[in-house]
């Protein structure tokens, strides 16, 4: 019952400084009402989840031509963070359910655009999770939660035909 009401503002910045080096940034402020939820059903709590008060993603790529045919050398590292939102819609009120955020690192360097023939490759090594943070992404009632991955990093090969 009632209307719910989210509010808020986002701002994007771009920045190439030189030739091949861009910056992302992005921020967003919210704030969400909700009516409340005592007559569905008075025995629990109800909460608007998704909604983070403050969003901040960081990016930065650089890609330096290596100076055979169109081989790149492309380095990409971005972090992002949210406040801490509820993590299940409904909670009993006798029961507990952990808030979900976003506190995350990511890297990778990679060469691309190697030519053979009429082939390009690529090969990138990456890093998701690099400071090895543990929190929950999804809550349920009870305190039952799933965590963000551990640190991960691998090596990826790909082919353009």
């Amino acid at each position: 019952p009632g209307i719910t009401r989210v509010r808020g503002i986002e701002t994007e910045l771009t920045l190439a400084p030189t030739p091949g080096l861009t910056f992302n940034f992005n921020y967003a402020y919210q704030t969400a009402k909700q009516p409340s939820f005592a007559t569905i059903d008075p025995n629990a709590n109800f909460y608007l989840t998704n909604t983070p008060r403050h969003a901040l993603s960081v990016a930065g790529d650089y890609v330096i031509p290596l100076g055979m045919g169109n081989a790149e050398l492309a380095l990409h590292a971005d972090y992002a963070l949210t406040s801490d939102i509820f993590g299940s819609v409904r909670v009993a009120n006798d029961n507990f359910a952990w808030d979900t955020k976003r506190d995350v690192a990511n890297a990778r360097i990679g060469v691309q655009n190697i030519e053979v023939g009429e082939f390009s490759f690529r090969i990138a090594g990456f890093a998701n999770n690099v400071f090895d943070t543990a929190y929950p992404t999804y809550t349920a009632p009870g305190a039952n939660a799933i965590l963000l991955p551990p640190r991960t990093y691998g090596l990826e090969l790909g082919i353009n035909f």
